[in-house]
């Protein structure tokens, strides 16, 4: 590996003249900056960014957590464009990401002395929960902490949290849809989570402002991204007395699940039955008929939680839960009952 002693020798400058002008010190003359930073980059030369961060106590690495599950990962849609969000902010302020597995957050007593040897300036947490061991290591250390999609509130408290406004998104889907006539819906909602709590409350509030009652049959507990529980709810909800005129799922790709669901049993979604979702992933808009849903601005929340963590990487003090707005896609597959 190519060293600034290196250069140093072949500039005839001193080691503390070639780091000056790597650092493109106002200090130097523009043409010995020059003539050292060509050489440089002739020689093959790569900044140990490691040696740097020691030196300076400016640590220019972040790490990644998953929690979102072995069956989607990164792949989800929601997940993988807040990781491009994040990583978007972070590779053009000149950081590196580094992926922590779930083998790693096993080590135990050896997790953070571990991280801390990576030279981690902070850490990201994709739909964290209290329960993991690894995840209260790393918010009770002194690494900065952000959490994307906390599953539970007590998160909110403990460390930086971003979050979509689960509750203005689902209330304003809820009212969309109750103006178009409906007013037996129901929720089929996913686990217990701070998300399900805040879309829940969101449902209440605009059945509640529009003066329908709500019944329990209105919220069939249900499974995020789970598409082999699909079956067994929508068969649960059109076995009730009172068929509702429309379903809404927790997340898109049980809502698209049920398309097919629905159609087996001779209904046609938009027309005999509506169908809403949550999440706004591409799938959706190519169904047919396209499918009604909340749209979360995940770049957004990737970029903003790497805001967040750069800003406490530089001392900022614990923020509040950021909450990032929502949209909707209103499409067919809502019938227009009035």
């Amino acid at each position: 590996m190519i060293t600034i002693k290196d250069i140093s020798r072949k500039c005839g400058v001193s080691p503390s003249t070639v780091s000056r002008a790597l650092a493109d010190s106002p200090l130097l003359p523009k043409t010995t900056k020059t003539r050292i930073q060509r050489a440089a980059e002739e020689m093959g030369y790569v900044k140990n960014e490691m040696a740097t961060s020691l030196k300076t106590g400016v640590r220019r690495t972040v790490g990644v957590v998953n929690f979102v599950g072995q069956n989607l990962g990164f792949a989800h849609y929601l997940f993988s464009e807040i990781l491009n969000g994040f990583s978007t902010y972070i590779n053009d302020i000149d950081y590196d990401i580094l992926l922590i597995s779930d083998k790693t957050l096993q080590m135990g007593e050896n997790l953070i002395p571990y991280l801390k040897s990576k030279q981690l300036g902070g850490v990201l947490i994709l739909s964290g929960y209290y329960d993991s061991q690894g995840l209260r290591q790393l918010i009770g250390s002194d690494i900065p902490v952000v959490v994307v999609d906390p599953r539970e509130e007590i998160l909110l408290s403990m460390a930086d949290c971003v979050s979509s406004d689960n509750f203005s998104g689902m209330y304003e889907l809820t009212s969309e849809i109750i103006s178009k006539g409906h007013k037996n819906v129901v929720f089929v909602t996913g686990e217990d989570y701070y998300v399900t709590h805040e879309r829940v409350k969101g449902f209440k509030k605009a059945l509640a402002d529009n003066a329908i009652p709500f019944s329990d049959q209105m919220i069939v507990r249900g499974n995020f991204y789970n598409l082999s529980a699909v079956a067994d709810n929508v068969l649960k909800i059109l076995s009730y007395d009172n068929n509702p005129t429309c379903i809404i799922f927790s997340d898109d790709y049980c809502a698209v699940n049920a398309y097919e669901v629905l159609r087996s049993k001779g209904l046609t979604v938009g027309q005999d039955i509506s169908v809403a979702g949550f999440d706004g992933i591409e799938m959706g808009k190519h169904m047919s008929p396209r499918l009604t849903t909340v749209v979360q601005d995940a770049e957004t929340m990737g970029a903003t939680a790497a805001k967040t963590l750069v800003d406490r990487m530089n001392g900022a003090e614990k923020s509040d839960t950021k909450l990032i707005p929502t949209g909707l896609f209103l499409t067919e597959s809502v019938k227009d009952l009035n």
